[in-house]
């Protein structure tokens, strides 16, 4: 028979056990916001900005570095031609550009953007912008702007609201992985209370 100050010292053992389940258990948790994909923080021209002439390029801003492989920008005019420079498409760390034809007459442009974060992770996205002003009477694309390297197969077509098929995946494994270990923690906990319990006892 355990007596009540052996089970008052197990009782005491348990507590502290658990206490560090749950400690182990909130420092877990939080950490998985850490494996949060890149996001557009900035663009230029800005998103609905009326401009009085036409920009000479267009620079997205992100929250990570980007790769240059897999992404493209593409801008086109309000009938539908292309505007934005052949093989143009750079990134630098977090910036992301693409040259524009200067001629681009008066009218609102749409920016479609597809890039490829540090760690795979697509994102992509639509804005315009408007130039109220301009020594240009009519569209003059660049002749060879109808194709760009980073857009010239569909599957780096940038497409708005594209998303990561494995993000799903990535962070419920994130989220199993974390419960397991506190599931083991607590089991761990249990155990041992158990057998200290059966030594003291025994003593």
């Amino acid at each position: 028979m355990i007596s009540p100050s052996l089970a008052s010292r197990s009782s005491r053992t348990l507590t502290l056990w658990l206490t560090a389940a749950l400690t182990a258990a909130i420092a877990v948790v939080p950490a998985i916001p850490a494996f949060a994909h890149s996001e557009l923080l900035e663009t230029t021209p800005a998103a609905g900005s009326k401009l009085s002439e036409p920009p000479t390029q267009v620079q997205l801003v992100f929250g990570e570095n980007v790769q240059q492989q897999g992404g493209a920008i593409v801008v086109q005019a309000g009938d539908g031609s292309r505007v934005e420079e052949a093989d143009t498409f750079a990134t630098e760390a977090n910036v992301a550009t693409v040259q524009l034809a200067t001629n681009a007459p008066v009218g609102t442009y749409t920016v479609n953007f597809r890039v490829v974060s540090a760690d795979g992770h697509v994102v992509s996205d639509t804005f315009s912008y408007r130039v109220v002003s301009s020594t240009s009477s009519a569209p003059t694309p660049s002749g060879s702007a109808t194709t760009s390297s980073a857009a010239a197969s569909s599957d780096s077509s940038p497409v708005a609201g594209t998303t990561d098929a494995e993000e799903g995946s990535g962070s419920s494994a994130i989220w199993v992985l974390g419960l397991g270990a506190i599931g083991l923690v607590l089991v761990a906990a249990m155990i041992a209370v158990v057998v200290r319990g059966r030594r003291d006892s025994t003593d």
